[in-house]
């Protein structure tokens, strides 16, 4: 097959982007990863089944909110009645304190419950989030 000069660096910056796309990627694993390391895993488990004082994260991405049935959630997290989505992650990885609220009648009056176990108040940098992300979407899917 005959290629031209002109093709050929067309061709070759083509896969130079395509290579960076992946390697872009697996570069935001790799850093999701280590930030889990450092922010998360003092608390969260990433195997199936093994929950620690957080709940695993094993198949997060897709799951219902307090799905887990060994584990002993807030009252908060049990009426959010959120799927993990892709999104929803993002926005709880920023700032999980206000991302999870529940409202309730207790004795007559409304009860707002903010009571989430999670002591960590999120990640500052959308990027962080997304790295953070990125991990958590590669070590699981849910059943």
């Amino acid at each position: 097959m005959y290629c031209s000069m002109g093709q050929g660096v067309v061709l070759f910056f083509a896969l130079c982007v395509i290579g960076s796309v992946v390697l872009a990627a697996e570069d935001r694993v790799t850093v999701g990863g280590k930030l889990f390391e450092e922010h998360c895993s003092a608390c969260h488990s990433i195997e199936k089944g093994i929950n620690e004082f957080g709940p695993s994260l094993y198949g997060i991405v897709g799951r219902h909110a307090a799905s887990i049935q060994e584990y002993g959630y807030s009252a908060a997290i049990k009426a959010s009645g959120i799927v993990w989505t892709e999104e929803n992650i993002k926005r709880y990885l920023r700032n999980p304190q206000t991302e999870i609220r529940c409202h309730g009648v207790v004795m007559g009056r409304m009860k707002e419950c903010l009571g989430i176990k999670m002591s960590f108040r999120g990640f500052a940098d959308p990027k962080e989030a997304d790295a953070v992300l990125s991990y958590l979407k590669s070590i699981g899917t849910t059943p």
